[in-house]
């Protein structure tokens, strides 16, 4: 006679070798393709969340951050920031697990953003994070499921880590707050361009940016200058000049304003160019390893428009 521990005890190993998040997967997968046959998107959403979830807990970190990198778009765009801020913790912990640096860095950048529902002291260690990454140090290990493989794929990551992560500020939520143009609308030939730049910085960590500059365009030619000077100002409507900073010691904090001042050779462009600020780029991180930081200008080119052409002769 079959003893009935002996029953119990093989039920008991088939369901723990029973691969429950892959049934909850297809199941999730099943759902989805319905919604998406009755258009309801946002419910479709939901469950791509919950999918990207069940992908954490069973350990395939990878395609759960790829899943809560394709939801974090949809979320920031219809401005659900308490929904937004979870699904974008969620992707920070994914990139983690994963050692993918470029998405760590993405995320860790858009958590110092106020519209972030964290505290002031999760955003610090965020940032300070951050600089381990930069640093060439792999992040504390502050995350569910972090062990010493994790530690390994960080090292592995880091040592690969050469190019710099770019960071459309454009598409992800506001971290500062720029105010760009020419201190001319038109100028002589062989004059000097001089383009000014105010900065304010939207969230309550300080931020240290090792360098600022602005791309120039014109129809024949794009040109990246590099501040020349840069000023700590009273209030960002200010235009008296304030302390000149170098640009080692460019910490951005939130309750000041800065000013920062490029100039670029005339000569280099045609008669008649007219030139356009096409993009601000913010530096953050060490010599070696850094991310970009991309600030478009295109929504305001009426204010930034220049022309060029020759004086009297």
């Amino acid at each position: 006679m079959v003893n009935e521990q002996n029953i119990l005890n093989i039920l008991y190993a088939n369901e723990k070798d029973f691969n429950h998040s892959g049934a909850i997967i297809s199941y999730l997968g099943q759902a989805m393709a319905q919604y998406k046959v009755y258009k309801c998107l946002r419910f479709r959403k939901k469950l791509a969340v919950n999918m990207a979830e069940e992908y954490l807990k069973s350990g395939d970190h990878a395609k759960a951050l790829t899943l809560f990198s394709l939801m974090l778009s949809d979320y920031r765009t219809d401005k659900w920031y308490k929904i937004f801020t979870e699904v974008l913790m969620k992707t920070f912990q994914s990139a983690y697990l994963s050692a993918s640096v470029p998405d760590y860095v993405s995320c860790s950048i858009e958590a110092m953003s106020p519209r972030i529902l964290s505290s002031k002291s999760e955003r610090i260690t965020i940032l300070e994070n951050l600089w381990r990454v930069f640093q060439g140090v792999a992040p504390t290990a502050n995350q569910p499921g972090s062990g010493a493989d994790v530690q390994k794929a960080w090292e592995h990551a880091l040592e690969n880590f050469t190019e710099p992560v770019i960071v459309d500020l454009d598409k992800i939520s506001e971290i500062f707050a720029c105010d760009v143009s020419f201190t001319e609308n038109q100028a002589v030939f062989d004059e000097e361009i001089t383009i000014e730049l105010k900065i304010k910085s939207l969230t309550e960590v300080p931020l240290k940016i090792r360098g600022i500059s602005v791309v120039l365009n014109s129809p024949k030619l794009s040109v990246k200058l590099k501040a020349k000077k840069v000023y700590q100002m009273t209030s960002l409507t200010s235009n008296e000049a304030g302390n000149e900073l170098k640009e080692s010691e460019l910490m951005i904090l939130s309750e000041s304003s800065y000013k920062a001042i490029f100039s670029a050779d005339s000569r280099q462009f045609t008669e008649n160019d007219k030139l356009s600020i096409g993009r601000v780029e913010f530096q953050i991180g060490t010599d070696k390893k850094f991310a970009v930081l991309l600030k478009s200008t295109t929504l305001n080119q009426h204010q930034n428009r220049f022309h060029l052409f020759y004086g009297d002769i």
